[in-house]
């Protein structure tokens, strides 16, 4: 009995544990907002909702009590509608949940910001910069958004191109 167990474990083919909160309403039917709403995932449904979307995914993982977190809360939902016809903005409590993902760990603490670009779904990048001011998360965006084919920076008002 044990010994089958590790040659399942040796063979990969245990399932793996993760923790995860009740599924939403919507469950595995994801919903894509363009609009730019923020949509709240929980562990089970995080990757197939990243995965099953055309748009680049940005997660934001918060632990409840930590002030770092409400201060990027503002942040995070006022980028969301800028950044709608391209990027699916997903929040999630780090703290009740687990992604089964090899590169995404919450260990680094909160807030965790995850992006998966449209193009590379199975690489995520982490946001390890400590200004998340909007304007450092527009840079940081428009950076990663370029770097996937097709992408455009949204226009600017001509007003800031004529104050240059």
């Amino acid at each position: 009995m044990i010994v089958d167990l590790y040659d399942d474990f040796k063979k990969g083919l245990l399932p793996l544990y993760a923790r995860s909160q009740p599924l939403p309403s919507y469950g595995f039917n994801f919903p894509a907002y363009p609009d730019g709403r923020v949509v709240t995932v929980v562990g089970d449904n995080l990757l197939a909702s990243v995965m099953n979307t055309h748009h680049s995914g940005l997660l934001f993982a918060y632990m409840p009590n930590c002030p770092h977190c409400k201060a990027f809360n503002e942040t995070f939902y006022a980028l969301a509608p800028k950044y709608a016809m391209k990027t699916q903005f997903v929040i999630m409590d780090g703290t009740k949940n687990d992604v089964d993902h090899p590169e995404v760990t919450f260990k680094f603490g909160y807030p965790s910001i995850w992006f998966w670009g449209k193009n590379n779904k199975l690489t995520p990048v982490q946001h390890n910069d400590r200004d998340r001011s909007k304007k450092a998360m527009r840079r940081w965006l428009d950076d990663l958004l370029k770097k996937d084919e097709r992408y455009r920076p949204p226009k600017q008002n001509k007003k800031k191109k004529e104050q240059r």
